[in-house]
């Protein structure tokens, strides 16, 4: 397989220009990265691509050769080449272009078919695809991907013949458009090879070269593979089975666990409602308590309060009377000082002094 879109950082719209090779032995399955092969007379590897078409030519004395025809490069450019990968499996791959009209290679997302004609000659059938590629303004700033299809009738459909050379290279030997495979000259070319393919095959079936029963016990290997494979996956059904059983035994088991379990916690969960009313009732109860007293030192500090003032009140009173009687002592000695001078005065003659 060559090129394709891979995901590169997060983007999966990369085309690549790498070649990959699936293989299958046995039981194991295995894909391949390959390094860049031979380029003769081109001097660089093939451009990124994606959306063309491939098919592999196997003929009877060649080793597996990879087409490759169109497709769009990076830039969503027609890629009008048509490439050959000879020796794609042994691992000292080459890469050619084979020169075609842009008739038959400007255009992506068609198919490909190698139909092997004769041990030498292959006919590639293309069908469809588009021949153009744009974006297209929809509105709003949005631009979507947009393609034509190819509808001239003679491009629709289109075959290469591919002849296998003495050189040891498949070249190009005709082209033939629309209006050719409705001529006489292509019912004739066709009648001609569908004979010719037709005694190929028998003879293949009659007298197998080396490399088709090389194939044909490749194939009985893989059924007796295969053979084994099933009779382990009887055995692994009838484990599969017994494992059933059990997981279905382990599962009742655990049902009937959850069953108990939640029951023990609905007890838990009554206790535990239970519980927190009992703890709300002694809360409120608290908390009325609490109310409680604080109304009767809220009281109290209130009476202290008044004491206070009232004691104050009358240790004011209290003062202000002892002021009083002090005052009033006072006046008192003063008055008693003035008769006891006025006394004396009164009687000196009497040769005595009167003191009061």
């Amino acid at each position: 397989m060559f090129g394709g879109k891979v995901t590169v950082n997060g983007d999966g719209t990369t085309s690549t220009n790498s070649v990959y090779i699936f293989s299958v032995t046995h039981s194991v399955i295995n894909w391949e990265i390959l390094k860049p092969g031979a380029i003769p007379n081109e001097g660089l590897w093939p451009m990124e691509r994606d959306a063309h078409a491939s098919a592999i030519i196997n003929g009877d004395s060649t080793s597996p050769t990879l087409v490759v025809i169109g497709g769009r490069d990076k830039k969503n450019q027609l890629v009008n080449e048509c490439l050959l990968f000879d020796s794609i499996t042994t691992g000292q791959y080459s890469c050619r272009k084979i020169p075609l009209l842009e008739s038959v290679t400007g255009r992506y997302s068609h198919s490909l078919t190698a139909v092997t004609m004769s041990p030498h000659c292959v006919w590639l059938v293309i069908v469809g695809g588009y021949e153009e590629f744009r974006w297209k303004d929809v509105g709003g700033r949005k631009e979507v991907p947009w393609g034509t299809f190819i509808a001239d009738t003679n491009r629709l459909i289109m075959i290469i013949e591919l002849v296998y050379s003495e050189a040891g290279e498949w070249i190009v030997e005709s082209v033939l458009d629309g209006n050719d495979l409705t001529s006489k000259n292509y019912q004739e070319k066709y009648q001609s090879y569908s004979k010719t393919r037709t005694w190929w095959m028998d003879q293949l079936i009659e007298y197998p070269t080396e490399r088709e029963m090389k194939l044909q016990r490749y194939i009985q290997s893989l059924h007796e593979d295969l053979q084994v494979a099933h009779e382990s996956k009887v055995s692994l059904q009838e484990a599969l089975v017994e494992a059933n059983k059990q997981v279905a035994d382990m599962e009742e088991k655990v049902e009937q666990y959850l069953k108990e379990k939640q029951i023990i916690i609905d007890d838990n969960q009554d206790l535990i409602s239970e519980k927190d009313k009992v703890i709300a009732k002694l809360t409120l109860q608290v908390e009325e308590q609490s109310q409680n007293e604080k109304q009767i030192i809220t009281y109290l500090r209130a009476k202290v309060s008044d004491n206070e003032l009232y004691t104050t009140k009358l240790m004011k009173e209290k003062s202000q009377l002892q002021e009083r009687v002090t005052s009033l002592e006072e006046q008192s000695i003063k008055e008693t000082s003035s008769i006891g001078l006025q006394f004396n005065y009164l009687i000196p003659s009497m040769g005595k002094s009167i003191i009061v």
